[in-house]
């Protein structure tokens, strides 16, 4: 017996079905539908009779997982792109799935083309046999794999109105809870295993049938072993031969939490099926879904979640594609909230709390609810947020975390403390009283209601633009008074959003004296609190608001530096803490061919959370020089909530290091840039101005200094603006730049092009256009400065890290950067006109291409070309080239071979994370 290449061998899933059907009673829908799926040895082909009946004639529409797979065009293969994953999109028919050609009955009407069309017309029956290549796990997260086979929605799914049609396949798994009722047969004469919706335990029969399933797993074994919970069994189910986890108690634990919050049976004859890789599969009616994990309390979480997110979806009815927070955020926010009850000694970073790293990071004491501030504040601060109430196919990736989960369990523990904890969970098992639940399926305002019939607070603002925009929340603690009669503070909202808050007071003796919740309010707003001799007062002490900035929630009522935290100087990197002043600090080491080894420390506030303003200063002694050099910024970033202006950035930056040999050089460079807003969240398209001044002051040699200005170029100043449009497409990216300087002496615009194409063997195949013309000239005859180079720039402003960058000679001098003209060998060609290049990468296998360039120079009225092999190691960072010929020589004959090769080598941390997080968010 075969199933999957089960027992180790690479075999297919064995399906073949019987053709007939039987109707039964239809649901609300008016459709009912009934599946019959025999499962055979040595089959590579699941094949399936399904029939569908309406109780009136209506027009029926369709649609089927299977078919995302190949459709470039589906939601399915637009998440898969945008998070990078391009192997299905090369993968073969038969890798992916691929459907067989159906036999279709239809109205008594035999019809072979109803597959082809998403609408069938006026129908009353429906039988069909159809048959697919399932997909092969590896690509998928789903379909079959050597030992397992499961897919959340194997069939066809069937609807009478376009309002519930088409729930699209994604990578989330999502179920259609509304599905109509079904009746599955399963015919298994090789009795293999089984795992069932709506059955208990491993099913191994020859006939097997379940009243309302619409799908079901397999593998070659599944061992089972049996608890009971409150009288009810649990079946424990593995993939494999493996003990239980020390899981006995687990479902005991996780039933008694929520019985405490809402009205919750545990599903009749639970199944918990635990997988080695659980992929993409979701739980769903009586069978929990988890992934098999070493850490029992991990395994256990994971357990009271499923359980949480199966009960808002299964019985409660959510709508998991327009309300995404009521299944996935609350089963994330009860995941946390059991652990602090259940383990209140965890820490955020688990056993790595108790290292020495977690203590000198300073990081070892943040809770586990930590978590959802850092998801909310890494994408708010970026301006990067997205509404709660949005559907989870408009969620960027990462907002999946950030919003789905982290900010909206931000927002439930707002609602839950606001209103207190006796009304909270009076109105949470009010919404699921039976009562409630045959009024329809929970939603957000139906949620919101049950929690406000027991609350004597308005609630209103739980739905209103906290909810519905990406407007931002900044409270800030401006002052406090105290006297014998009474104790008021001062608070301002910086953000646009109004939703309560609380406050905390501490003693002389640093004990919690009493926490406070108040009304939300925009601008500024005096408060009376408790009265109590407070030592410090705290804005939002356990962090629940979805605060924009909680380093400005902390104030003493008397002394000096009131509202400034203990200063806190920390090695490296940290996670902003609202009761320190965090600056951070690491060692630096560097080189250049002219200051030669720079050792020092960078100082900054920066940390892996954005901030509104941030600092950097970095003194570094110059081994060479023995000269202080190094590098000093401020920045400040502003992100708006709504119109066309996504960021505002401005920054004053500043270094001074040597270009050659004993000669510095000053650079200051003030800028803006104005970051456009997408398009919508999941655009890969990102759109910058920017408008900077560049200012260079650079020593000359002696000899140099009673030359004029305007030979020597020792100091010069550049207005640049320029506008960049990045498609981050993960299978054909492209740059488009348009760049126009002006200075005193001169005036040019450039315009480059670069288009990237990925090819079945994973490898690029790269074109590049540059064009740019000198609007006004005044540099000196000869003189090339700030002229247009062939094979790329002089860097008159200072942009690229070079090594030696002054070096005509040596192994420095055959770094360079694609930039201006971008041919790969060595010209030596510059134009203060005119100048227009093309240049083409071609792959042939691993890293190992060819490159060719070709340009037209204005200034000497001459055509050039040059080819050679391309070695990229690190695509735009690590570069070698082997150049063969140009329209100057050819280089494979010519003295001194190696120094002709050239190599890019880019070091820039800034442009390494931006293609880390390309495509995220």
């Amino acid at each position: 017996m075969r199933l999957l290449s089960l027992s180790g061998m690479r075999n297919s899933l064995s399906i073949f079905v019987v053709l007939f059907s039987t109707l039964f009673v239809s649901g609300q829908s008016g459709l009912s539908e009934k599946i019959i799926v025999r499962l055979e040895s040595g089959a590579s082909q699941i094949v399936v009779t399904h029939s569908v009946e309406s109780s009136t004639p209506a027009n029926l529409y369709w649609d089927w997982d299977l078919q995302a797979w190949h459709d470039p065009n589906s939601v399915l293969h637009r998440e898969l792109i945008h998070e990078q994953n391009v192997d299905l999109h090369f993968a073969s028919d038969e890798e992916v799935g691929q459907l067989i050609p159906p036999y279709f009955q239809v109205n008594d009407v035999k019809r072979q083309d109803v597959i082809s069309s998403d609408m069938l017309q006026n129908i009353t029956s429906f039988d069909g046999q159809y048959a697919f290549n399932p997909p092969q796990w590896k690509l998928t997260d789903q379909g079959w794999s050597t030992t397992f086979f499961g897919m959340n929605r194997p069939f066809l799914r069937w609807y009478t109105t376009t309002d519930s049609a088409f729930r699209p396949a994604n990578l989330n798994g999502y179920h259609s809870w509304d599905d109509n009722p079904t009746e599955l047969i399963i015919q298994n004469p090789d009795q293999l295993n089984l795992v069932v919706p709506g059955l208990p335990g491993v099913q191994n029969g020859e006939l097997i049938s379940s009243s309302n399933a619409r799908t079901f797993f397999a593998a070659p074994h599944f061992s089972e072993l049996e608890t009971m919970v409150n009288g009810k069994p649990v079946l424990w189910i593995f993939e494999d031969e493996f003990p239980l986890i020390a899981q006995s108690n687990a479902v005991d634990k996780a039933v008694n939490y929520l019985q405490g919050l809402y009205e919750y049976e545990l599903p009749d004859d639970l199944n918990i099926l635990i997988l080695d890789d659980a992929g993409n599969l979701r739980s769903t009616q009586n069978i929990l879904i988890v992934e098999r994990s070493n850490d029992p309390k991990e395994m256990e979480l994971d357990i009271l979640q499923q359980l949480v997110e199966l009960f808002f979806t299964n019985e409660l009815k959510v709508n998991e594609y327009n309300h995404p927070w009521l299944s996935e955020g609350l089963a994330h926010y009860h995941r946390y909230d059991y652990q602090a009850i259940n383990y209140p000694s965890s820490k955020l970073f688990g056993a790595y709390a108790s290292t020495f790293a977690a203590r000198f990071l300073d990081v070892d004491e943040l809770e586990p609810t930590y978590l959802h501030t850092w998801l909310y504040l890494y994408m708010a601060r970026q301006g990067l947020d997205q509404p709660i109430s949005d559907s989870a196919l408009s969620f960027a990736p990462f907002n999946r975390e950030a919003v789905i989960k982290g900010k909206s369990s931000l927002m439930i523990g707002t609602l839950r403390g606001y209103v207190g904890e006796r009304s909270f969970i009076r109105g949470t098992r009010r919404m699921t009283s039976e009562e409630q639940i045959a009024k329809g399926p929970l939603t957000p305002e139906s949620f919101l209601a049950n929690i406000a019939y027991y609350a004597n607070r308005d609630v209103n603002w739980f739905l209103g633009d906290a909810y519905s925009t990406s407007k931002t929340v900044d409270y800030q603690l401006d002052d406090v008074d105290q006297c014998s009669y009474i104790v008021t503070a001062e608070v301002a909202n910086n953000g646009d959003v109004a939703i309560p808050y609380s406050t905390l007071g501490y003693d002389t003796d640093d004990q919690e004296v009493l926490m406070e919740w108040h009304e939300g309010h925009l601008g500024v707003d005096t408060i009376q609190l408790h009265l109590e001799e407070y030592d410090l007062m705290t804005i939002d002490p356990n962090q629940t608001v979805p605060d924009l900035n909680n380093k400005n929630q902390w104030r003493r009522p008397s002394g000096l530096f009131q509202s400034v935290a203990p200063l806190r100087l920390q090695f490296y990197t940290g996670l902003d803490q609202a009761n320190k002043t965090q600056i951070y600090w690491i060692p630096t080491l560097k080189f250049n061919a002219y200051d030669g080894v720079l050792a020092g420390v960078n100082f900054y506030n920066k940390t892996i959370m954005p901030k509104r303003w941030e600092y950097k200063f970095g003194p570094e002694y110059s081994t060479r020089t023995g000269q202080l050099t190094g590098t000093a910024s401020l920045r400040y970033y502003r992100p708006y909530s709504s119109g066309w202006l996504h960021a505002l950035e401005v920054g004053l930056y500043g270094r001074y290091f040597h270009y050659d040999e004993d000669l510095s050089y000053t650079r200051v460079s003030p800028g803006i840039n104005f970051h456009i807003r997408k398009s919508h969240p999941r655009s890969t398209v990102q759109q910058t101005i920017k408008l900077r001044g560049v200012g260079v002051y650079r020593e000359l040699r002696e000899e140099d200094r009673s030359k004029p200005i305007e030979v020597t170029n020792a100091r010069y100043e550049v207005i640049d603006l320029r506008y960049i449009r990045e498609q981050q497409h993960i299978l054909h990216p492209s740059l488009f730049e348009a760049d126009i300087q002006f200075s005193e002496r001169f005036s040019r615009l450039g315009v480059s092009y670069r288009q990237r194409y990925m090819l079945p063997n994973r490898q690029w195949l790269g074109v590049r256009a540059f064009a740019g013309a000198f609007l006004y000239n005044e540099q000196p005859a000869g003189q090339p400065f700030f002229s247009f180079g062939l094979s790329g720039t002089q860097d008159y402003l200072f942009d690229y890290s070079f090594i030696g960058r002054s070096d005509s000679s040596g192994i420095w001098s055959q770094q360079f950067f694609v930039s201006d003209g971008g041919f790969k060998t060595s010209t030596g060609v510059f134009s203060s006109t005119w100048m227009s290049t093309l240049s083409v990468n071609v792959p042939v296998w691993k890293g190992i291409g060819l490159f060719g360039d070709m340009g037209y120079s204005g200034l000497q009225d001459q055509f050039y070309w040059d080819y050679g092999v391309r070695l990229a190691i690190v695509p735009d960072f690590l570069e070698v080239y082997f150049p063969f010929q140009n329209s100057f020589q050819n280089h494979l004959t010519s003295p001194n071979y190696v120094s002709q090769v050239r190599f890019v080598l880019n070091i820039n941390t800034t442009d390494i994370i931006q293609r880390l997080r390309r495509g995220w968010y």
